[in-house]
């Protein structure tokens, strides 16, 4: 440990205790010493939904995502392996570490500018759920619209779907 009494000049005061599970906080003193003392090492395991949220929110929005909320939310979901009313509903529930790594590793991909539906490897589409990756075209929305005029159609009428991408339309 280490006692500084001006910024040029500091002294030996002894060995310091080293301990696994802390990590060393200095605090100031109003007679210009500083004092190392030792704190909690906060565990990722105690990481919370709105604490993950958060700082994935910060990085998408810098990144130009257009829905960082939504993105981070879909993903953070996706990693716990729960539905997205839970993640909403419970800000304060905690993350496991494995939990927190995967929902990282998703929020830099997405920051990467990785389309979300690629990252989670699925993609709505009306009642169903499409397998999508790179190899794919992800079904915009305006693909649905296109699907309820085409179901209007007077039976036996024709259609060909050209360009069939994921095959969302003739599924």
């Amino acid at each position: 440990a280490v006692v500084a009494r001006e910024q040029a000049d500091a002294e030996q005061i002894g060995e310091p205790i080293v301990h696994d599970s802390m990590h060393t906080r200095c605090m100031c003193h109003p007679n210009a010493l500083v004092t190392l003392g030792r704190v909690p090492r906060t565990p990722l395991a105690q990481t919370s939904v709105r604490d993950a949220l958060d700082s994935a929110l910060i990085a998408l929005t810098a990144a130009g995502c257009d829905s960082p909320r939504l993105d981070a939310e879909l993903l953070l979901a996706d990693a716990m392996g729960v539905d997205r009313a839970v993640i909403v509903s419970d800000p304060g529930r905690g993350l496991t570490p494995e939990q927190a790594r995967r929902f990282q590793t998703s929020a830099m991909r997405r920051a990467q500018r990785e389309p979300v539906a690629y990252i989670l490897g699925t993609k709505g589409f009306r009642t169903i759920d499409l397998i999508v990756d790179r190899r794919v075209l992800i079904p915009r929305p305006e693909t649905e619209h296109l699907v309820e005029a085409a179901l209007e159609l007077p039976q036996g009428a024709r259609v060909v779907d050209v360009g069939t991408g994921s095959g969302a339309v003739a599924l």
